[in-house]
């Protein structure tokens, strides 16, 4: 009895230490991994408190580009063709606007120098479309150019470069003037070409003036900055092919029959490529002839 009392005293005394000893290897084992946790997240706490203290938000820059100021066309054909003196001389037949020397005389109603002009040019136009060769041709759209444009517009001349202007007008054009004006005083061409169509809007009513935008096209534009309307048409014929015209892009009926008797002069190749350029510039002088005589 004695001997099964104490063994089972010291068997509890030995479930006793061994929980004890448990509990002390536990708190043994927990400490230095809560110690190296604690230590281990600690410089992180400090690297991140001083990464706070010397990062300094600086203000977000947004680049804004100033506008661009409008570019000015391409002038370069206008300081070349356009900005002389005086047109380029010809015979007596190609006197200044005004003088004598085969020239009509300037009629005294706007209206009807503007109907005289584009009847002539559609003339012209017509004799285009009928010529028999391409030299020809462009002799008929030469003067169609000379009579629209005037003797200070853009490219009044000897376009087709046979050494004679052909000019059956007056001079005075149907567009304002393309070039810097210098004339002697005593004679008519001294006055400033502002062009039989401009004339007519100027001292025109409503329907005037709306029947002269069929002709003009931006009165405005021809009105404030003649060189750069005189651009556009460049620009449509240098852009233009035989299969590919751009005329289109032009407002004014007779605009467009000044592009399309330039490419006779400058793009044709053949006497049925001047045709048909010629063609599609009569039905504009039709148009253009047309709205003029509707202006009382």
């Amino acid at each position: 009895m004695l001997n099964r009392f104490f063994m089972k005293i010291i068997d509890r005394m030995s479930k006793g230490f061994f929980l004890i000893w448990m509990v002390i290897f536990m708190t043994g084992c927990a400490a230095p991994l809560t110690t190296s946790t604690v230590g281990s997240s600690q410089p992180n706490a400090a690297a991140s408190s001083a990464t706070t203290s010397t990062i300094t938000r600086t203000p977000e820059v947004v680049e804004t580009t100033p506008p661009l100021a409008k570019s000015p066309p391409n002038t370069a054909f206008v300081l070349g063709d356009c900005q002389q003196a005086a047109p380029p001389a010809g015979p007596a037949g190609a006197a200044n606007p005004g003088e004598e020397g085969g020239k009509p005389a300037l009629p005294s109603d706007p209206v009807q120098g503007l109907q005289q002009a584009l009847q002539l040019a559609n003339q012209e136009m017509a004799a285009a479309a009928q010529s028999t060769s391409l030299n020809d041709a462009r002799s008929h759209a030469e003067a169609v150019v000379n009579i629209l444009v005037g003797y200070w517009g853009c490219w009044y001349g000897d376009a087709d470069g046979n050494g004679v202007v052909n000019d059956p007008s007056n001079g005075y054009g149907v567009l304002p003037a393309g070039r810097v004006q210098s004339a002697a005083p005593d004679t008519r061409a001294a006055q400033v070409q502002i062009g039989w169509a401009l004339r007519v809007y100027a001292q025109g009513d409503i329907n005037a003036q709306k029947l002269v935008r069929i002709i003009l096209g931006d009165v405005k534009q021809w009105q404030n900055e003649p060189m750069a309307a005189y651009q556009q048409i460049q620009n449509v014929v240098q852009n233009s092919d035989t299969n590919h015209p751009q005329v289109g892009k032009l407002n004014g009926q007779a605009v467009q029959a000044v592009a399309w008797a330039r490419l006779i002069l400058i793009k044709a190749q053949t006497s049925e490529q001047a045709h048909g350029f010629a063609e599609n510039g009569l039905r504009n002088m039709a148009e253009a002839l047309q709205a003029a005589r509707q202006i009382g």
